[in-house]
């Protein structure tokens, strides 16, 4: 009982961390209301219907358990410290008694010994409800996270705004949960004043009446506060929902950012919120100064006002009345301070509430079965039509009958609406009109456009966390999707640890990973959206013929392709133009009856013969260029030890802004408020105990008195709101200045350092790192600088009455420095844990906003259900170690502080029998005696919450101290370059310890030459780009470009030369213009033909939408190729970007890159023979060396060569 009670439990852990750094595996095992995996029955059902409000009502409901056993905590709480005036009012009475011998000094020791121990019990109960409000959250706050993972999961894939969602799990949730927290405090202060409402009528009768009005004033006044942090937390959410966006955005698409040198724009776009966000959170610290102000105001009103009333009524103020009256208005002055932080915190919490329950209301997709049945269904489309936001109509009144068992070709120029009928069948987009209907209960597979990957490793990748993995069917899934070949040169075979996204995996190995997926669910329908557009023609043949004739043959397939080769292997053909289906039938009968498709067929077919020998990309697969990575993402980096000096004085730095001149200003201004903010209430507590002492009827008297108690108290005030503005604006700007520095840090870091650290470990930093530098930090310095200058003023009042107070008082605080030596030591190392354990449950949740359809059509759900699960509990350990550690700490000091408060009590005691004290000396000595303790213990407990909180400062500085590429750096500062290009015995490799992926290429590249780069997978080709852009670094051998070393050029000259098409078509939320020309350079007629040229004809404002998503992924690649050409730069490199088009399409880039780029060097990687047919010279590469070079013709390579 007594462990629990004192939290022993705990005591082995914190002897261990006096050791050695804390590990998760230290703390104890998370209790049953902790654990989200049993999280509280009844949220599995909470709803986002009826919006915040009934959110909030509907999560209180499941908590009613708790929120009865924190409202009988509440109600003994404030038994107890009800109990403490009345015995103070008692103890001072008897000081007098005793003073002239009335009463025997043994009364006061016991009235002492009671004051005491009612103070220890109230402060034990208060630990023992700080423990359950918090549990109460975190119970909360499970149930919340599990929700949002399950709609993700279940939610249509136009529902989701990835940058709201990952903003809403990681800091919406926590906050959303606080609300019982938020009601317990509200309600506690309420009951305070109640109570000490009734308290002031037994002292000094129906005077009370007056001070008890302007409290009743204070409901309205609270409400209006209320309602303005509510709306400005709102908007506060809503900007940082956008910011969190963006930076989304950008690190998805950072090698673009990268490849045309948009870091500053990005910097600047990024700060640009960040200050829209700072001048709201400066709002906000406004109101709640004026806020804290107007209630410390009233409180001394209510002072004010109850003496006078008092007083003219004739009466005498005695010591023990004035000071018992001192101790109740005292528990109101914390009523006050904390009630705007409790309304806003609650304030939060709806409008957190409101926030997730916008995500929880969303229209679930059509579920498919994992047992199956035993044939293949047939599909029946009737008249649907489909509208994306800001587009026409993406598919207009179509109907379509596919038969069971049925194989069938959907075909159609770019942006003719493939994508968009497969998303319909798979019922992740909502239909205007018309219905689907699926025939029986079908085993679905899946292969999107855009592969999906999570961070495991490959099997994982295939398997999607079965728990049973039949050995047999994987083996023939492998071969069927070609990758035996591959399993051998991966460096772990299976067991290869594959990055978020599958960014160590080149784009033909993601889809064919994809591909063994779907070949391991044994489906009954199978769905694939453009499969082959990253297949070499072998390749494709093979999977072809394995898969989709072979290990399929009897299940219903429908298959979207750019790729006409296997066209006639298909039973039908469903030709797609704008959104209409204007041809189906078999391929005999289309070509015989349909005109338009027949000249789709022959000028794409004409463009498919055209290309070079097979046997160029028809080798054995090569190794791969990450193939010798095994670890490929970092463990994050976490401080261990105590928070330097070093850190703390960087932090004040920031709050300076870094600017040398501003930091001695703002140092003093803190001090000097500050100190203030602590001597003037001693300076007003002492001239209550002169004029109590007085004792004088005389009203003349009784008002100077009043009059200069009043103007202190205004003083104080003043001093009190200024010094809280000031600390809460220095907070911003440090925030502001930490930002800046870690942006500059990761926008300016190496491309190798994003494949290292998922961005969902980046993001943390930027979201909760960066919240809690700006609200948590600040607040925990603030309220430990001002504990400990009180704990000061305290033991400066004791030991001025009593100075033999100093035999007890050191011992006490050496006690003191022994508990929070390891409290802080311990605290600090669970809150890195906490913080480094908060990153993979957003990177999880990320994975899964990405791969939602494809988790569902494999019912993989509950694996990412459980990976999150797994990530979230590893969070709640650290945060219920930190919750331990300090309850742990808080319920000793009462234990240590109550013997000084004994102490305290007892030396007055006999100071007053020898007459060495007054009656009001000594009720302002028992007043600070008992504050004494509150301020220690909140020095140790917030500094300690600062000290923990640094541990962001820490996270937040570290970025700023990535190695950063200098795009400025470079001998050749003002060159232009040309378009000749030459690699000279070129060794390179992806970082300094890792094996050469190019081992002594060679080659020229004339000026204006159009350049194939063939080879199998891994062989190089990715690595030659890398290379141009200096992505990665040659360790022997030289690459020269238009004459000069690269390693000579400023990277911003060198990227600023090479326009850039990638393999993934990157957009950014936006316009039209701003993904090609964000940094204003063009006009929009300029941006308007180079739209035309590429066959969008668009209005440059037309709107994107996050990741392009309103677009096909032709479309985007087209807005990339426009990007890239705009610049009219000596150098174009194309990344397989013509993978996703329909062969007109690739002809007419192929015509623009050939014929309508003059002078420009263009190479072009293509599993696509026709995207290189045309080319000059065309370089095969093997092994990272390259194995030989082609000319169109003798001719052509001596015109090349003298050119």
């Amino acid at each position: 009982m007594l462990k629990k009670i004192f939290f022993s439990n705990v005591s082995p852990m914190i002897k261990q961390g006096a050791k050695r750094p804390l590990e998760l595996k230290d703390i104890p095992e998370l209790p049953k209301l902790w654990a989200p995996h049993s999280y509280l029955e009844g949220f599995d059902n909470l709803s986002g219907q009826g919006g915040g409000k009934k959110f909030l009502f509907e999560q209180l409901r499941v908590l009613k358990p708790q929120a009865i056993k924190l409202l009988i905590l509440i109600s003994f709480i404030l038994i107890f410290k009800m109990v403490a005036p009345v015995l103070i009012h008692r103890l001072i009475e008897t000081i007098g008694l005793v003073a002239k011998g009335e009463v025997e000094v043994a009364t006061g020791l016991l009235t002492a010994l009671g004051l005491c121990g009612v103070q220890l019990v109230s402060a034990i109960l208060g630990q023992h409800y700080v423990y359950h409000s918090v549990t109460s959250t975190q119970s909360a706050a499970n149930g919340i996270n599990q929700r949002i993972s399950q709609s993700i999961l279940n939610s249509k894939s136009l529902d989701s705004n990835k940058g709201q969602i990952l903003n809403r799990t990681s800091a919406d949730a926590e906050m959303a949960g606080a609300s019982l927290w938020a009601l317990g405090e509200i309600l506690q202060i309420v009951l305070t004043m109640g109570a000490v409402a009734f308290l002031l009528f037994k002292y000094i009768g129906f005077t009370a009446v007056a001070p008890i009005v302007i409290m009743a004033f204070l409901l309205p006044l609270s409400r209006f506060f209320s309602g303005k942090f509510s709306k400005v937390q709102g908007e506060i959410m809503s900007l940082r929902d956008e910011r969190l966006g963006r930076m989304s955005q950008f690190l998805d698409g950072i090698r673009v950012i990268k490849s045309f040198v948009w870091e500053k724009h990005v910097h600047n776009e990024i700060e640009d919120q960040r200050s829209k966000e700072e001048a709201t959170w400066l709002k906000l610290a406004k109101f709640k100064t004026l806020s804290s102000g107007s209630y410390l105001f009233a409180s001394l009103m209510v002072t004010l006002v109850a003496f006078s009333s008092y007083l003219f009524q004739g009466k005498v103020l005695d010591v023990a009345t004035a000071f018992t009256c001192l101790m109740l208005f005292s528990y109101l002055e914390p009523c006050f301070r904390q009630l705007p932080k409790v309304l806003g915190d609650f304030s939060s919490s709806f409008i957190a509430g409101e926030r997730v329950a916008s995500i929880l209301v969303f229209q679930a997709p059509k579920k498919f079965s994992l047992e199956g049945d035993r044939k293949a269904p047939s599909i029946k489309v009737e008249n649907i039509t489909v509208n994306y936001p800001q587009k026409e109509k993406v598919l207009d009144q179509v109907s379509l009958d596919i038969q069971s068992g049925e194989n069938v070709a959907v075909v159609g120029v770019v942006g003719s609406g493939k994508s968009s009928l497969i998303k319909l069948i798979l019922d992740e987009i909502p239909s205007f009109e018309g219905q689907i209907n699926i025939d029986g209960h079908p085993r679905v597979a899946y292969v999107p456009q855009d592969p999906f990957l999570f961070h495991d490793s490959l099997e994982m990748n295939i398997t999607m966390g079965a728990s049973i993995v039949d050995e047999i069917v994987l083996k023939k899934a492998l071969y069927a999707s070609c990758l035996e070949h591959d399993l051998e040169l991966l460096p772990a075979g299976l067991e290869t640890e594959i990055i978020e996204g599958g960014g160590n995996l080149s784009g033909g190995q993601k889809q064919r990973v994809n591909l063994a997926r779907a070949a391991m669910h044994v489906p009954q329908l199978v769905i694939l959206d453009d499969p082959f557009s990253a297949l070499d023609p072998k390749t494709e043949g093979e999977v072809f013929e394995r898969l989709i004739l072979g290990s399929w043959s009897t299940c219903t397939r429908i298959v979207t392709t750019h790729r006409l080769g296997h066209l006639k292997q298909f039973d039908r053909i469903v030709f797609l133009r704008d959104g209409k289906i204007v041809a189906n039938g078999s391929f005999e009968e289309l070509l015989a009856s349909n005109h338009e498709f027949k000249n789709f067929y022959l000028e794409n077919s004409k463009e498919e013969s055209k290309g070079t020998s097979p046997a160029k990309a028809a080798d054995a697969p090569q190794k791969s260029e990450s193939s010798s990575n095994h670890q490929v993402v970092e463990v994050e980096d976490q401080e261990r030890g105590e928070v330097s000096l070093k850190l703390y004085w960087s932090y004040i730095r920031a709050m300076a802004g870094f600017s040398k001149k501003n930091l001695p200003k703002t140092i003093g201004l803190l001090l000097l408020s500050s100190l203030s903010a602590m001597m003037l209430p001693i300076l007003q507590n002492s001239w209550l105990s002169k004029w109590t002492q007085s004792l004088s009827s005389n009203s003349d008297m009784n008002v100077y008195y009043l009059g200069v108690y009043a103007l202190i108290g205004l003083f104080t005030i003043s001093v009190c709101a200024f010094q809280h503005f000031y600390w809460s604006k220095k907070a911003i700007h440090a925030a502001k200045s930490l930002h800046g520095k870690a942006l500059d840090g990761v926008l300016g870091a190496h491309v190798r350092y994003f494949d290292a650290n998922p961005s969902g470990r980046i993001l943390n930093r930027f979201s909760r790192d960066l919240d809690a530098v700006e609200k948590d930090l600040s607040w925990s310095l603030e309220e430990a600088f001002m504990a400990f200058l009180n704990s000061i003023g305290a033991v400066f009042v004791l030991l001025t009455a009593i100075p033999l107070m100093i035999t007890v008082v050191l011992p006490v605080i050496a006690v003191y420095f022994f508990l929070q030596k390891n409290y802080r030591v311990c605290m600090r190392e669970a809150k890195r844990l906490m913080s480094v354990a908060r990153s993979p449950r957003i990177s999880s949740i990320k994975e899964m906003l990405n791969g939602a359809p494809v988790i569902r059509c494999y019912g993989a759900e509950e694996f990412f259900q459980a990976r999150f699960t797994r990530a979230l509990s590893d969070y709640q350990r650290g945060f219920y170690g930190v919750v331990l550690i300090n309850r742990w700490f808080s319920i000793r000091i009462p234990l240590v502080s109550s013997m000084l408060s004994l102490a305290a009590a007892t030396g007055i005691i006999f100071l007053g029998k020898s007459g060495n004290i007054s009656e009001g000396l000594a009720g302002m000595t028992l007043i600070y005696a008992f504050r004494f303790w509150d301020s220690l213990n909140w020095t140790v407990r917030a500094f300690g919450e600062a000290e923990a909180q640094m541990t962001s400062v820490e996270r937040l500085d570290s970025l700023s101290e990535i190695k950063k590429e200098d795009v400025n750096a470079g001998e050749l500062v003002d060159i232009e370059l040309k378009g000749d290009i030459t690699f000279n015995n070129v060794f390179a490799s992806y970082a300094p310890h890792l094996p050469n992926v190019l081992k002594g290429s060679s080659f020229e590249v004339p000026a204006g030459a159009k350049v194939g780069v063939v080879g199998r997978t891994g062989a190089g080709k990715s690595t030659l780009f890398g290379i141009l852009h200096r992505f990665i670094e040659v360790n022997d051998g030289e690459v020269v470009i238009g004459g000069e070393d690269i390693k000579n050029v400023p990277l911003r000259n060198l990227r600023s030369s090479i326009g850039t098409i990638p393999q993934n078509p990157i957009l950014f939320s936006g316009t039209i213009r701003s993904n090609i020309d964000p940094m204003g350079d063009f006009s929009d007629l300029e941006i308007r033909e180079v739209l035309l040229r590429i066959g969008i004809n668009l209005d440059p404002k037309t709107v994107v939408s996050e990741g392009g998503g309103n677009f096909s992924r032709g479309e985007r690649q087209l807005l990339c190729l426009a990007r890239a050409l705009i610049r009219k730069t000596p150098i174009i490199i194309v990344d397989e970007a013509t993978a996703s088009m329909d062969n007109k399409t690739d002809a007419l880039i192929r015509d623009i890159l050939m014929n309508g780029c003059p002078g420009v060097t263009v190479l072009i990687i293509a599993h696509k023979l026709q995207s290189v047919s045309q080319c000059d010279m065309l370089i095969e590469m093997r092994d990272g060396k390259v194995l030989d070079i082609e000319y169109r013709s003798k001719t052509e390579k001596a015109e090349l060569m003298s050119a």
